[in-house]
């Protein structure tokens, strides 16, 4: 999913709990922790790297206790570099509007419990919306490396994002709740007594999180079922028989990709919902078993590509005659595609100009069937991307 969009659902979730401060550092708290399983585009600086690793082990469900555990110890720690130090018991995440903090009271619990939780849901939303779209997300690492996506929302989907953000904004922008509290506090060897005003989220406001929230976790669910019964309604007419998958396209769940799988080939075309126009078909092929299964033994990158391509295509073309002559032969260059990253015939992306694909593995190979040379192209366009491998 976009960033956007774990932004807004990390922001909604601490703010959606009881007794939660109404405080900017409790706000980065959720956005951080709705964030950090992206954390794995740092991981490596190529296509390549994106295509293995993102989605990888920072979203395994096993680790996203782990990972909400590190939040808070490190969000403890930057809390702790106040000039007031807190008495034990009194955690100095319950914060207030004057400058006497940290204080804790039994009045306003929201302590290390609760943003515990925050960043537990915060991460697993995290992890629900990625596996709702198509990429796939490796939530069972290190045990499988099965990539997880349901086709139910594309990468951007302003239905999802937007209502969202808007109560995001609102939420934010109530006036908050100010509630009198006591609590301890440190005074040279002994402790005082003292007494302050915590500034809280309003019953509105935090209602208005709630709901933000749910819309967030209901609408892939909704979108998920539409795609069920419209394939349930559509298989007959279109696939005769023969196997109909819907994937997300701009503007799902009411346009919709319909891929029909031949067995050789595929026919891909664009299903909109609202209208009674058949779509329109492009028929592609479907990898040559036996050339591919040579390629994966030849490097391990043809191996990824096949566990992260699904629905893969192959083309083919003569190399130019620069290519021939520097290889003494015949050689033919090879281009392996998924599907789900090719616009299909009338795609709402054609309108703003988007027609080539996204990862794209190329190959040159001789007569003999040896790997000469290979590249990964993260966008159709990027055709000046260098060839590696040459023998």
């Amino acid at each position: 999913m976009d960033s956007l969009t774990h932004l807004v659902a990390g922001a909604l979730t601490p703010l959606a709990f009881p007794g939660a401060p109404r405080r900017g550092a409790l706000l980065g708290f959720g956005i951080i922790a709705g964030e950090l399983p992206d954390i794995d585009i740092f991981f490596g600086n190529s296509p390549e790297a994106l295509m293995v690793l993102h989605r990888g082990i920072t979203h395994a469900l096993i680790w996203q206790p782990v990972l909400a555990l590190i939040i808070l110890l490190l969000f403890y720690l930057w809390m702790q570099r106040g000039t007031v130090k807190p008495v034990p018991g009194f955690p100095p995440w319950t914060l207030f509007s004057g400058k006497d903090i940290p204080i804790g009271s039994s009045s306003v619990r929201f302590g290390a419990g609760s943003l515990y939780l925050v960043a537990l849901f915060a991460l697993y939303t995290h992890i629900y919306l990625d596996c709702m779209t198509t990429f796939g997300t490796q939530i069972l690492l290190p045990f499988s490396n099965t990539r997880v996506g349901f086709p139910s929302m594309f990468i951007v989907d302003l239905a999802l994002t937007l209502p969202a953000l808007a109560l995001m904004v609102y939420v934010w922008t109530r006036k908050p709740e100010y509630r009198e509290v006591t609590g301890a506090l440190r005074c040279g060897m002994g402790r005082a007594r003292v007494v302050g005003t915590a500034v809280l989220a309003s019953p509105k406001a935090r209602r208005a999180a709630r709901v933000g929230l749910a819309w967030i976790l209901l609408y892939p669910l909704a979108a998920l079922g539409v795609n069920a019964a419209a394939t349930a309604v559509y298989a007959p007419k279109l696939a005769q028989g023969k196997p109909l998958i819907l994937l997300t396209e701009p503007f799902s769940p009411f346009v919709w990709k319909a891929v029909i799988d031949e067995g050789k080939t595929y026919r891909m075309g664009t299903l909109y919902l609202a209208s009674s126009a058949s779509p329109e078909f492009e028929t592609f092929i479907q990898p040559e078993p036996m050339l591919y299964e040579t390629l994966k033994k030849q490097n391990e990158i043809f191996r990824y590509f096949e566990d992260f391509a699904p629905l893969m295509i192959q083309s083919e073309r003569a190399a130019g005659y620069g290519i021939q002559a520097e290889y003494g032969g015949n050689v033919t260059e090879y281009s392996f595609a998924d599907l789900r990253y090719l616009m299909s015939p009338r795609s709402p992306a054609r309108f703003f100009g988007r027609t080539d694909p996204n990862f794209i593995l190329e190959a040159r190979v001789s007569e003999s069937g040896t790997l000469l040379a290979y590249r990964f192209l993260q966008r159709g366009n990027l055709e000046s991307t260098p060839w590696g491998m040459l023998q």
